[in-house]
């Protein structure tokens, strides 16, 4: 059984300025001076070259590798627990052929489901057989595509749509989103930024999606990486229909019995991101921004009343000392 690791501030992800996730645009104009040369038509010199493909190397980097927030901030985990546990996410769904089979193999463990807008208002049945088992609903957006990433435009409709989508299926989890492919690119964030929505990565990638199995061996490999707090990732429906069926879904059962034999809990990405405590399926994924506001509203009251009170207490001492002093 894995040790439990109490909660540090070490483990919690860098979060950098909000003007952050602009500094991309300098790094790509800079990146590219060797083309801009050569559509002048001069021969650019190696420096450029050298210097130009290395800044672009590292815009794709940070797009590529959500882990690295080089855009803004992304949850990706290991957030440690007192207790050991996990957070086993499924992505591309839902699928009627694929999603059942993971929803029994999950049993009455939780899991955090991304799925795609257009999938969930196709199959509403099956967001209403997750949500009946507890398990936590998100937005993967509105459809798979990578071409929905790069503009500023394109990226509100792959997020609002995603939203939309899940807000016509009942579902209130409007907290948190997972792009397509992980993909995090500045338009995102900023859209993710101003709808008040928490983007999510992953902190073990067990690549179901092109392992070749067996499905038993890859769950216990996947399993013996697994740390506590890390966010798994794992696929419960192919990418795009009759596409290749990922691992994750046979393997789902072995990886459950696994992960369970070290002592892992199977908790929410909502859960993670609280910390530690009870898992309440019925408010997993439903905190919305208003409700977030209004609760720091009765919070900042209570503060405000506690603090007034306690002044009130220590001028009434004072009071008293002073008209007992001789």
């Amino acid at each position: 059984m894995e040790s439990s690791v109490a909660p540090s501030s070490s483990s919690r992800p860098w979060r950098p300025a909000w003007w952050a996730g602009w500094l991309h645009l300098p790094l790509a104009l800079f990146a590219m001076l060797p083309y801009l040369d050569l559509a002048l038509e001069r021969r650019p010199g190696w420096p450029e070259y050298a210097i130009g493909m290395t800044l672009l190397g590292l815009f794709l980097l940070g797009v590529f590798s959500p882990r690295l927030q080089a855009f803004g901030p992304v949850l990706c985990g290991p957030r440690p627990g007192v207790r050991p546990r996990v957070a086993l996410t499924f992505d591309d769904g839902p699928d009627p052929e694929t999603t059942p089979r993971v929803l029994d193999a999950l049993g009455e463990h939780r899991a955090t489901f991304f799925v795609i807008g257009e999938k969930a208002k196709r199959y509403p049945e099956l967001i209403a057989a997750m949500r009946a088992a507890g398990h936590q609903i998100c937005s993967h957006g509105i459809q798979h595509s990578w071409s929905l990433v790069v503009s500023p435009w394109r990226a509100r409709k792959l997020t609002l749509g995603g939203l939309r989508a899940l807000s016509w299926l009942g579902v209130r989890g409007r907290r948190f989103f997972r792009a397509p492919y992980g993909l995090m690119t500045p338009p995102l964030m900023s859209v993710l930024r101003e709808t008040g929505i928490t983007p999510v990565g992953w902190s073990l990638r067990s690549w179901d999606s092109i392992h070749p199995g067996p499905a038993d061996d890859f769950a216990i490999r996947l399993a013996q990486r697994a740390r506590n707090g890390d966010i798994i990732l794992l696929h419960d429906a192919p990418e795009h229909p009759g596409g290749r069926r990922p691992l994750g879904i046979e393997a789902t059962a072995t990886l459950v019995r696994a992960l369970t034999s070290r002592g892992f809990d199977l908790v929410t990405v909502e859960t993670l991101y609280r910390g530690d405590g009870p898992e309440d399926p019925l408010k997993t994924g439903t905190t919305t921004i208003g409700e977030r506001t209004a609760r720091r509203s009765r919070s900042a009251r209570r503060n405000g009343t506690a603090r007034i009170q306690t002044a009130a207490g220590e001028r009434a001492l004072d009071r008293d000392r002073f008209a007992r002093t001789p």
